[in-house]
C-alpha cells in the first residue's frame, strides 16, 4: 500500500 501512496504523491507533484 505504501508503494501506491508514494506513486500517487510523485504523480501529483509531476502534474502540479
Amino acid at each position: 500500500m505504501t508503494l501506491t501512496v508514494t506513486l500517487t504523491e510523485i504523480t501529483y507533484n509531476a502534474i502540479y
